[in-house]
């Protein structure tokens, strides 16, 4: 392929969802982002949990002659966003002011919202959703998914904890829910928008469409840039 790519004249040859930021030469050596070397192979790590304050892209500059002069670090600043981490026998959906949907959709996944993204890993990874049109208003649904040993007991009870970021350019507000309280039939809605400043979650206990309770946030955290 690199053989293929040095007679094609190639400038730079991109990839992306990996899990490092590598620049690299056609033997495989890692340089300096600002290399002349000719093709450049350069990979963008993946939007994931681990690291929530770097976002998965990297801005690349081109001229009209089809020179690359320069290519910049991956941003350590993220764009504004609005994301949602949840931890618990639950599924975590995301709806936007037109009905659109972000979530689990039965077994599969739907990422209908513009612009977002919604990751669930196995093990302890907790689901997340990344919103990054923020002009809209959104709403973050919390839907029980208990096990089939456990819908086998109705009184059952589950908890799960929630956090919600806001991000500015300004600055970042973080705010968690602890231990909520759900049986099988529970689901707990969050409207939200970047601005909100009203955390109330409304829940319905028995899935009948109406708010039973309502549940108030436990902390939040506001971070300056």
């Amino acid at each position: 392929m690199c053989i293929r790519d040095r007679l094609n004249n190639a400038q730079i040859v991109l990839t992306g969802h990996t899990h490092r930021d590598m620049v690299l030469t056609p033997d495989g050596y890692q340089v300096d982002v600002h290399s002349s070397i000719r093709p450049l192979f350069i990979q963008t790590r993946s939007v994931d949990c681990t690291n929530r304050n770097i976002p998965g892209f990297r801005q690349i500059k081109a001229n009209n002659t089809g020179v690359f002069p320069y290519w910049s670090n991956v941003l350590y600043t993220s764009p504004p966003t609005i994301k949602a981490f949840v931890e618990s026998p639950v599924d975590l959906h995301a709806y936007d002011s037109q009905g659109r949907h972000t979530g689990v959709n039965y077994t599969n996944t739907e990422r209908n919202i513009p612009q977002s993204f919604y990751i669930r890993y196995s093990g302890d990874t907790p689901q997340t959703i990344i919103l990054y049109n923020t002009s809209d208003n959104y709403s973050f649904e919390i839907v029980s998914n208990f096990t089939t040993q456990q819908q086998m007991k109705s009184l059952e009870v589950e908890s799960f904890n929630f956090t919600v970021e806001q991000r500015t350019t300004d600055y970042l507000t973080t705010i968690h829910y602890y231990n909520v309280s759900i049986t099988q039939n529970t689901t707990a809605i969050l409207p939200i928008n970047l601005t909100t400043t009203n955390y109330t979650m409304l829940v319905d206990t028995d899935g009948d469409g109406e708010t039973d309770e309502t549940k108030d946030l436990d902390s939040i955290e506001i971070n300056y840039a």
